[in-house]
């Protein structure tokens, strides 16, 4: 027949019509316009279709007929054989069997007990083999595996309970075996149990002799396969005598929860036979610590449980006392311990009541009260960015008052860290504490620009910078004296924007000078410095006024001084009047203080003059009058402030009538630092003196100063105009 016509130029062609296993002839007829012709048969078989619906199993029988059992089904349009391949465990499929076309399953007797195989079945005939059937993995059928954990305990004088630990998931029933004495072992009961494992089972053995014979017990797990090993052997005796009393009683008290507590005790199994084992336990408790109290029991716990007990009604930090006693069916042992208190229950400790995290110098300090209970210290634990906590630290400390400090020395900047202590005993932890945070801060930038400059009013150094940082907290001012001193803390300022700080305790001409250094400061710790900055405060004329001028006055008082003034500046008043007949009976200031005269009143022709100081005090619109014992002719008081002196050294005063007015030499100065000022009046017009700086310049008076930085004489010189009646007097007065 005719399956299909093909386009001129192709020369190939798939059929997919065929059926497995099928037999099939082709031929090709090439057809033209002037005919056709038709090519020589050829003939195919079709390779057969995969087996189907593989299936494994392995029954529970004797051993002797272990098997795995398969069946599948075969492709309907038939093959030649079957070929059967197992995998051992992850092993590679090798072939057991080879079968007929009609066989579909198989009985593989060749297995090991408990081995796990995986089978796959090929078709086969004369074109190939099939593709492979679905894979069925089965485990050989096997005996159970031994109970384990079995143990044997006297219940009543004629019974003994039995328990062990089923381990199998293949049994059919238990065997238990017994043996009296010293004999054999014989089959006691088999019990029916499908049970799975990880079950526990019991069993008990009634009636046994209650004279002390002792009985041993061994189990087996059994199912069509056959018998598992035996179980561990248990021995047991019905009692004879009572129990002797437990020993080594403890009581350890734990605070669970905020609302929840425990009270585990423990003790010691006393040392006994087989024929006054104990059975039970009872757990007596009394509230306090001493004295005649009730007892009150808690529970019987049976032996089989285990030596503790938890008592969950104890009231966390209270005082009890606890006693135990062993019993059987023969009787009860003695309390033990046996005094009126008890085993007293040792309590952890109770938990921080708060907890505080602070940051300084890159460094958390954590603190704490110290818990009242007994402890024998603490454990600090950490979390770092919401992680697990883990230990930190421990402090060993017993104190139960005050607080408790530790330091986080390992903390990084940038990194937000929760904070938990909890105190310790021997027993165990207390809960924890509230929880405290700290970060520890990224460090400042370091200020820049760092200028100084001298203050007058009063001495002083101003220094100023800019600040880089945006989180500090406060800023560290350092000085050192000279080029080659050790720089000190000035001041720490506090604050998150310091720009400026006046060091008020700079003194005058210092050699060297001061040099100064400025670092920004938070918790995180310290930037780096500034650059340093140099400068030498000096002492500095502040401010100056003079009286108007009046043809005679008994008083004179001077307009007010322009700026407040600083206390601790040296206030200066010369006062001049053109007679030789009244002199200065007082000068007093505006805020009360009257002055000292430096030196004395120096005479002339027709000319006098007089300097007086004192010590400003702090106040504005300063002004002095200065009082006479009549009406001075002339009268002129000239006012100055100065800063970086304060006490008299010396003083010299002349007059003449020649152009060069001379004070004369003082004697010398006392220390290196002194401000020599000059006081000149005269008839004529004067002019300030060499080396000398003008400060108050009238038609007749002078008041000019230099400072000089060695001790020595000093002299104080003018120059006064030629006229008629050319008269002066100067003085040289030294300050330091």
């Amino acid at each position: 027949m005719t399956i299909a016509t093909l386009a001129p130029g192709l020369a190939t062609y798939s059929d997919t019509t065929v059926s497995f296993n099928a037999g099939y002839s082709y031929r090709l007829v090439a057809v033209g316009t002037y005919g056709s012709s038709t090519s020589v048969p050829a003939s195919v078989t079709v390779q057969p279709g995969a087996p189907t619906s593989l299936t494994a199993v392995s029954p529970m029988s004797t051993l002797a007929n272990l098997a795995v059992n398969l069946s599948w089904t075969g492709h309907p349009a038939g093959q030649d054989n079957f070929l059967v391949y197992r995998a051992t465990g992850s092993g590679t499929a090798t072939l057991i069997a080879t079968l007929g076309p009609a066989v579909t399953s198989y009985s593989d007797v060749t297995v090991a007990e408990g081995g796990t195989y995986t089978y796959t079945v090929i078709a086969r005939n004369a074109a190939g083999n099939s593709l492979p059937s679905n894979a069925a993995t089965v485990t050989a059928a096997s005996r159970p595996a031994a109970p384990g954990g079995l143990t044997a305990q006297p219940a009543t004088r004629t019974r003994i309970s039995l328990a062990w630990v089923n381990n199998a998931n293949n049994q059919a029933s238990f065997r238990i075996e017994r043996a009296v004495g010293s004999g054999p072992f014989t089959a006691l009961t088999t019990l029916a149990s499908t049970v799975s494992a990880g079950t526990l089972l019991a069993y008990t053995d009634t009636p046994v002799l209650n004279n002390g014979t002792i009985y041993s017990y061994r189990v087996f797990a059994v199912n069509l396969m056959g018998d598992s090993p035996a179980s561990g052997v248990a021995q047991a005796a019905t009692a004879t005598t009572a129990p002797p009393a437990p020993t080594v009683v403890t009581a350890s008290g734990r605070q669970v929860t905020a609302t929840a507590t425990s009270v585990t005790v423990t003790w010691t199994e006393p040392a006994t036979g087989l024929t006054n084992l104990p059975t039970s336990y009872d757990i007596q408790r009394r509230t306090g610590s001493a004295g005649a109290a009730t007892w009150t029991t808690l529970a019987t716990v049976p032996s089989t449980g285990g030596l503790t007990y938890t008592d969950t009604t104890a009231t966390f930090g209270s005082a009890y006392g606890y006693r135990i006693r062993a019993s059987n069916a023969a009787g009860n042992s003695a309390y033990f311990p046996g005094t009126t208190a008890g085993q007293q229950v040792v309590w952890t400790p109770g938990a921080p009541a708060s907890l505080s995290a602070t940051v300084s110098n890159g460094i958390v300090t954590l603190s704490w009260p110290a818990v009242t209970s007994s402890h024998t210290g603490y454990r600090v634990e950490r979390s770092a960015a919401g992680g697990a906590f883990a230990a930190l630290a421990t402090v060993t400390s017993t104190v139960t008052t005050g607080n408790i400090s530790a330091t986080d020395t390992t903390a990084a900047a940038g990194i937000g860290y929760t904070y938990r202590v909890f105190a310790v005993n021997a027993v165990g932890d207390s809960l924890a504490s509230p929880t405290a945070t700290a970060t520890v801060p990224t460090l400042p930038g370091a200020p820049t620009g760092l200028t100084a400059t001298q203050r007058t009013n009063p001495l002083g150094v101003v220094l100023t910078w800019v600040n880089n940082a945006t989180n500090a907290t406060a800023f560290e001012v350092q000085r050192a004296t000279g080029a080659a001193g050790t720089f000190t803390t000035l001041a720490t300022v506090a604050g998150a924007n310091i720009t400026t700080y006046t060091d008020g305790t700079a003194a005058i001409n210092v050699a060297g000078g001061y040099r100064y250094q400025v670092r920004a400061i938070n918790a995180g710790g310290s930037s780096a410095f500034s650059p340093v900055v140099s400068i030498t405060p000096a002492i500095a004329h502040v401010q100056s006024v003079v009286s108007t001028a009046v043809a005679s006055a008994s008083a004179v008082t001077t307009p007010a001084l322009g700026a407040a003034q600083a206390a601790g500046n040296l206030n200066i008043v010369v006062v001049s009047w053109k007679d030789t007949t009244r002199s200065v009976t007082n000068v007093v200031d505006s805020r009360g203080v009257t002055y000292a005269q430096a030196g004395t009143t120096t005479s002339g022709t027709g000319l006098r003059q007089a300097v007086y100081y004192a010590v400003a005090q702090a106040g504005s619109s300063t002004t002095v009058t200065a009082r006479f014992n009549g009406a001075a002719t002339s009268p002129e008081v000239r006012f100055l402030e100065y800063s970086g002196v304060s006490a008299l050294d010396q003083f010299a005063g002349a007059s003449g009538t020649n152009a060069n007015a001379n004070s004369g030499n003082t004697a010398a100065t006392t220390a290196a630092n002194e401000l020599v000022f000059g006081a000149c009046f005269s008839s004529n017009a004067t002019t300030v003196g060499t080396g000398f700086t003008a400060r108050v310049t009238t038609s007749t008076g002078l008041a000019e100063e230099k400072t000089v930085t060695a001790t020595g004489a000093q002299s104080a010189t003018a120059s006064v105009a030629a006229g008629t009646g050319r008269a002066w007097v100067i003085q040289a007065v030294t300050f330091k």
